[in-house]
């Protein structure tokens, strides 16, 4: 009774036999790899689908798509950076909108400040020109 198995797969510690999970399991890991732009290797296979090394090297087809896979040169090594997803380009878009539209206030608040300051600056000068041709002239 010791190799058998219950008829639902699981072993007595109640994780799923391998046998049981078929090429699935590791195909659901292999994908997942692939997806996350992780290397492709027999430690990260079994680990990632809850099997061991030696059930890998005894499976001939899981087997030779590893060794296919691991000869592939990294996806991320070919892109330059990853793509940024429609949301976050919205996100980034609608952010740089409102930093547009609060300077375009700023400026404007500033320029208001400018042509203020421009205005006292005229009558400061008239007043020093009253004041001035109202001095008496000394020769």
């Amino acid at each position: 009774m010791l190799g058998d198995v219950p008829a639902d797969g699981r072993q007595s510690g109640g994780s799923v036999c391998p046998s049981r999970r078929g090429r699935g399991g590791c195909d659901q890991a292999i994908r997942k790899l692939l997806r996350a732009g992780e290397p492709i290797s027999f430690r990260r296979v079994a680990s990632v689908g809850g099997v061991s090394t030696g059930w890998l090297y005894s499976q001939p087809h899981v087997k030779e798509r590893i060794i296919h896979l691991r000869g592939r040169p990294d996806r991320k090594a070919r892109l330059p950076g990853e793509r940024a997803s429609d949301a976050s380009k919205d996100a980034i878009v609608h952010a740089l909108r409102q930093r547009v539209g609060a300077l375009d206030d700023e400026r404007r608040r500033l320029l208001i400040r400018i042509q203020q300051l421009e205005d006292r600056v005229e009558v400061l000068y008239g007043e020093l020109y009253v004041k001035e041709s109202m001095r008496p002239q000394h020769c």
